[in-house]
C-alpha cells in the first residue's frame, strides 16, 4: 500500500452484518492538491475555500481563501500561517483565492491593512502594511 498514488486501484476487503465483501477504491490527490493556486503578496500561495476544501481541511467557514504555502519569513511579517483561511481584509470578504489578490493589490501602500482569518476553527485576526 505505501507505493499506492493518484490514479491507482485499491480492492479493500471488510466485514458487514456478518458477510465478507470487498470494494475498489481509486486513489486520488486531495482537494487542495489539485486546486488552482493563486500567488499574492509575492510568495503566499493561496487556494479558494470550496466544499471539498472545507471537508478535508475541517474548515468552519464557508467562503475564504485557504494559505496553501507560506514562507517563513512571510508568517514572522504577517502573523499569518500555511492552514489558516482568510476570510476578510478590512471591510472587504474574500471569497476566494482571486479576490484575496484584488483585496491585498487594492491596499498596497494604504497604511496597514486589518486581517480577519480562521485558525484550527478559531476567528483571529492580524495587522501590517502591504507595499
Amino acid at each position: 500500500m505505501l507505493d499506492t498514488g493518484p490514479g491507482d486501484t485499491l480492492t479493500v476487503s471488510f466485514r458487514h452484518g456478518g458477510e465478507s465483501r470487498s470494494a475498489r477504491l481509486a486513489v486520488t490527490d486531495f482537494p487542495t492538491t489539485l486546486a488552482e493556486k493563486v500567488a499574492v503578496l509575492g510568495g503566499m500561495k493561496v487556494v479558494t475555500v470550496t466544499p471539498a476544501v472545507r471537508a478535508e481541511r475541517n474548515i468552519q467557514s464557508d467562503h475564504g481563501a485557504l494559505i496553501y504555502d507560506l514562507p517563513e519569513e512571510m508568517e514572522e511579517a504577517t502573523g499569518l500561517r500555511s492552514g489558516d483561511v482568510i476570510l476578510q481584509i478590512n471591510r472587504v470578504r474574500v471569497s476566494s483565492a482571486d479576490d484575496l489578490r484584488r483585496a491585498f493589490a487594492a491596499t498596497a501602500g494604504a497604511g496597514a491593512v486589518t486581517v480577519w482569518f480562521e485558525r484550527a476553527g478559531r476567528l483571529e485576526r492580524t495587522a501590517f502594511y502591504v507595499r
